[in-house]
């Protein structure tokens, strides 16, 4: 089961609708604001959720969550460069079968060797990953617990943040609805447990390790913490983690490239 949790997502899909929306409503006249739209989804979302929460009665609740609607993306768009989307082998694009999966990474590995560099895996060690090309894809949604509003709309707090997006892996079943499942069943409970746990104030924070810049609203100083992400504990821990494994082993694998240069050396040169 994957469920992830996107900090600062590059592929905004809420923002180009809801401007359209308001294209749609005559309340801006710009066509280009929908295609160029002016706030990333995990601004944007946490200013909707700022405006429900200002008439909701579930705001301060700590069992409830604002989430928006989801939107299922294919793998392949995740995992291709943007410049390699949609794929295509021989004119034809690359839908949900393996077998062209199997020819398009065998066209990039063909197009590497042309190119007189040597490909990293042989072709049959790329299968998991054309499976989940062929057969995978993600919900992604945004959600945010009721009660982190609280503060922001009783005036105790002026301090706003950027909402995560929240994903789940999804089966080609699922998304068809064939064998009879309703569709995106699994993708659908997996991401109400991840809100249901997020709600709990012990297993949420701010990150602020990965604020973006945000200034004051009266001098257009730059702001202390910035904007920062709402995220799950865990995340946090987890990058604490690694940056303190990469700091403190960093000098030792230093250390183990130079004495094997040296070797190398020693015997070839």
């Amino acid at each position: 089961a994957y469920t992830g949790v996107v900090k600062n997502p590059e592929f905004s899909w809420l923002s180009p609708i809801v401007f359209w929306f308001l294209y749609k409503k005559k309340q801006i006249r710009d066509i280009e604001l929908v295609y160029r739209a002016p706030l990333p989804d995990h601004l944007l979302v946490h200013l909707l959720f700022l405006g429900l929460a200002r008439s909701s009665e579930f705001t301060g609740l700590e069992d409830k969550a604002f989430r928006t609607f989801g939107m299922l993306r294919r793998f392949s768009d995740i995992a291709l460069e943007r410049d390699e989307r949609p794929p295509r082998v021989g004119g034809k694009t690359v839908d949900d079968d393996l077998n062209d999966w199997q020819n398009y990474i065998r066209a990039r590995l063909e197009e590497l060797e042309a190119k007189g560099r040597t490909p990293t895996l042989e072709l049959e060690e790329y299968r998991p990953f054309m499976m989940l090309c062929a057969y995978a894809g993600v919900l992604m949604v945004y959600g945010a617990p009721c009660a982190v509003y609280r503060p922001l709309v009783d005036g105790k707090s002026a301090g706003h943040f950027l909402i995560p997006r929240l994903e789940a892996i999804v089966h080609k079943e699922d998304w068809s609805g064939e064998k009879g499942k309703p569709p995106l069943t699994h993708a659908g409970q997996a991401l109400e447990r991840l809100l249901a746990w997020f709600c709990n104030p012990a297993h949420r924070t701010l990150d602020l390790n990965h604020a973006l810049p945000a200034f004051d609203s009266v001098d257009r100083r730059k702001a202390p913490d910035g904007l920062a992400p709402l995220v799950p504990t865990v995340v946090v821990e987890a990058h604490e983690a690694a940056t303190f494994v990469r700091t403190e082993m960093a000098s030792a694998v230093e250390e183990e490239i130079r004495r094997l240069i040296r070797e190398v050396r020693s015997r070839y040169i």
